[in-house]
């Protein structure tokens, strides 16, 4: 029995052979394939508009600055936070990671507070600093009061009343946590230590007592862990943070979770939310699944000792909006939490249960983007009780979870709860992470007629929703995948809704559709969110692999390839243009030729890559550099981990494998010393940007000296990340031009109009 395994979707593209009737040679066949997909990775498949720009190494263009982060209105009965004056003096020498993979040397000396660095800046770079935290040591005194509207989607920000925590300004702020007058001495080994391979997440530790934890809904009991490094990471697990959205709550927007007495357990994670897994499609999970994961290296209550806060990153997990969890065995800690940071990973709802939706206030949809809204506001309301900062808060997304994160930085609900965002492949514009109510209360209905609704049932939103609310949640999720025809497992019918209706009392995620949004922002101080956001080189690799795999679509594309390439990418277009739009792809990417493997595949992939993920990243970065002031980072993720004799690419989520190697289900990725680089290299990335707002505040051999360039309105610069970090400009511009013409010809589509994307 033969397996043949590929990146997709932070999962394993697993088909067994014999499951599909397929013959020995064709089973070979599929083996071959699956020894050249896991090889390497090949040349880039488009040279344009990516040669190096050597002239912009080490300087840093001016970064917009108008105003500061938005303030985070935070609610009741949250215990106050007293921050003193002076910090207590900490010496923390930092490990910084070499490219060349040579010992690490120690560039930043803290004392007083966590990043104090003296550096010499010129104005353009002063300019960036605006939406820094502040680093000086006296800070002011975190009052936390709020408005009851704890928990609810239904109440907005701006609905709180009460004293505000002051956000961050212009330099960093750490308000600390007077627990004991002892201080806490940070250790970080300056070596690159060996990986361990042998476990797919952190070890449990039996020597350290359980750490316990006061927060408003009670105490919680959690558990013990190690970085990678050997620090303790103290870890709670399960903890709720919604009501369970069963029966009539199902439809519905979260609702707040009742306080317990007494320990609660947090060693166990929650169930799942359900989901057919991936790839195997067997159903699991539980409609009580609204649970949240918290990680730290440092808690107020353990050992006497007195701590500073420390910067936050919340993480959506990747799913395509119908499978995932924020569970530690695709999402430990062990790596990210040596680098002084608070982890929060979290479920939420998924497929029909979580954004279905049927264009009125029956059902509003988008119930999963409004379960991490409420995660955002548990974090607002207990973070600081695992020594996280409120103030200082980075939504962290790959896939779904980056398409999420953009949602977040558009909806009036979300944009005071967050200081920063992060979106791996992924933004609100993306093809697969959205749909019209129109089409979404069409699926509905079908999804309904597939349960067995009654006619009468069919009739009306009210009933139909009557009916599928009594329906067991497997039932549900199982006649989700019968609701589309489309010929590959990337296009989900249950994502974002961006038109959303909601009943008068409630607000809705998003007032308007998402490029509206972008393109007429109400408020300056919206944009006030810097974004770090990227792709890897092959984004598409995985779907394109899917016509090795099934007879039926290689023949189509051969024998009929502008109906069957419209089918395969899921682009709705008007029947009269269909062979119009369909002939105009193809020959743009594969010259009319016929499908082999190798170059061809690529040229498929190029195709995958720029529909689902490259068009929406650099629509969404020119709209708003033109709309606004936001400070946005792009990258090009393009390292090669396998031999590159033989890749076809790097593929969808390689750049957050690095980082959680677990991602992909039933494995783990072995980072040994020839890779550990570049694990060490976005990790630094990462928590820079997290706790400066800048991936590179300043100069430093580990990040090659580069000043990451912010995008400006006339000038697309991002940076390549390879072997070694290389500033290069325009972003694949004859692909993204022939894609704007794509979408001039189909602007009169019911379904995608001119600035769908």
């Amino acid at each position: 029995m033969i397996r043949l395994h590929a990146l997709a979707s932070f999962g394993i593209l697993s088909v067994t052979c014999s499951s599909l009737k397929m013959s020995p040679n064709l089973a070979c066949v599929l083996l071959l394939v699956y020894l050249f997909a896991s090889g390497g990775s090949t040349p880039e498949a488009s040279a344009e508009g990516n040669a190096p720009e050597t002239s912009v190494e080490g300087s840093k263009p001016q970064a917009k600055a108008k105003g500061s982060i938005p303030e985070v209105n935070v609610e009741k009965n949250i215990p106050e936070v007293i921050a003193e004056e002076s910090s207590p003096e900490v010496s923390v020498e930092e490990s910084t990671c070499e490219l060349t993979v040579e010992e690490c040397t120690p560039d930043v000396n803290v004392k007083g507070s966590r990043h104090e660095v003296s550096t010499e800046r010129t104005p353009e770079e002063n300019a960036r600093n605006k939406y820094k935290v502040n680093t000086e040591e006296s800070t002011p005194e975190v009052s936390v009061e709020g408005s009851g509207c704890e928990g609810s989607t239904e109440c907005t920000p701006e609905e709180n009343s009460g004293k505000t925590i002051s956000d961050a300004n212009t330099k960093k702020r750490n308000p600390e946590v007077t627990v004991e007058e002892n201080t806490l001495e940070v250790s970080v080994d300056e070596s690159i230590p060996e990986v361990n391979t042998e476990k797919s997440t952190p070890e449990v530790s039996v020597e350290e007592s359980p750490p316990e934890v006061s927060i408003v809904e009670g105490k919680l009991r959690g558990t013990t862990l190690r970085t990678h490094k050997g620090k303790i990471i103290y870890a709670f697990l399960g903890i709720p943070y919604a009501s369970a959205p069963t029966d009539q709550l199902r439809f519905k927007p979260p609702q707040p979770v009742k306080a317990w007495d007494g320990v609660r357990n947090a060693k166990k994670e929650g169930q799942h939310c359900p989901q057919l897994t991936y790839p195997e499609r067997n159903y699991e999970g539980s409609e009580d699944c609204l649970y949240l994961n918290v990680y730290t290296t440092r808690m107020p209550n353990i050992s006497n000792l007195e701590t500073a806060l420390q910067d936050v990153v919340v993480l959506f997990h990747a799913g395509g909006f119908s499978h995932g969890s924020g569970d530690i065995a695709m999402y430990g800690p062990d790596y990210l939490l040596d680098h002084d940071v608070v982890m929060v990973t979290c479920n939420y709802r998924l497929g029909a249960l979580g954004f279905l939706a049927t264009g009125d206030e029956f059902a509003s949809g988008n119930y999963g983007l409004k379960d991490q809204v409420d995660v955002l506001r548990w974090v607002r309301r207990n973070i600081h009780n695992f020594s996280g900062n409120p103030n200082s808060v980075t939504l962290f997304g790959a896939g779904a979870g980056a398409a999420s994160v953009h949602y977040h930085m558009l909806s009036r609900l979300s944009r005071k709860l967050f200081h920063r965002a992060i979106s791996q492949s992924g933004t609100a514009l993306s093809p697969w992470a959205h749909v019209r109510a129109t089409t979404a209360r069409e699926r509905a209905f079908k999804l309904g007629d597939l349960l067995g609704c009654k006619k009468k049932q069919l009739e009306n939103t009210e009933q139909l929703i009557k009916c599928i609310r009594k329906k067991p949640a497997k039932e549900l999720v199982e006649a989700s995948t019968k609701i589309l025809d489309y010929m590959t497992r990337f296009t989900h019918p249950f994502v974002p809704v961006e038109d959303e209706v909601v009943p008068k009392q409630m607000k809705p995620l998003l007032h308007d559709r998402p490029i509206n949004i972008m393109k007429k922002p109400l408020l300056p101080a919206l944009w006030e969110i810097p974004w770090l956001t990227g792709i890897t080189s092959h984004e598409g690799l995985p779907q394109s692999l899917e016509v090795m795999l099934y007879h039926d679509l290689k023949e189509g594309l051969d024998r009929e390839p502008a109906k069957t390439v419209l089918k395969f990418l899921g682009l709705d277009v008007q029947p009269e243009k269909a062979q119009q739009v369909g002939q105009k792809i193809w020959n743009f990417y594969l010259q009319n030729d016929s499908l082999s493997y190798g170059t061809n595949l690529v040229k498929l992939a190029e195709m995958t890559s720029d529909f689902n993920y490259y068009y929406g990243l650099q629509k969404s970065v020119n709209t708003l550099t033109a709309a606004s002031d936001t400070p946005i980072f792009v990258y090009h993720f393009s390292y090669h981990r396998r031999d590159p004799r033989f890749s076809l690419g790097v593929p969808h989520g390689d750049d957050t494998l690095y980082m959680f190697p677990d991602i992909i289900a039933g494995t783990k990725l072995v980072i040994d010393k020839e890779h550990f680089h570049i694990t060490e290299c976005l990790l630094r990335i990462v928590t820079n940007f997290a706790q400066n707002g800048d991936p590179t505040p300043q100069e430093s051999p580990d990040l090659n000296n580069i000043m990451w360039p912010v995008i400006e309105p006339d000038k697309f610069r991002y940076v390549d990340i390879n072997d070694k970090l290389t500033i290069k400009k325009h972003f694949f511009p004859d692909r993204m031009t022939f894609w704007d013409s794509i979408y001039e010809m189909i602007a009169e589509t019911p379904n995608l109009v001119k600035d769908e994307l």
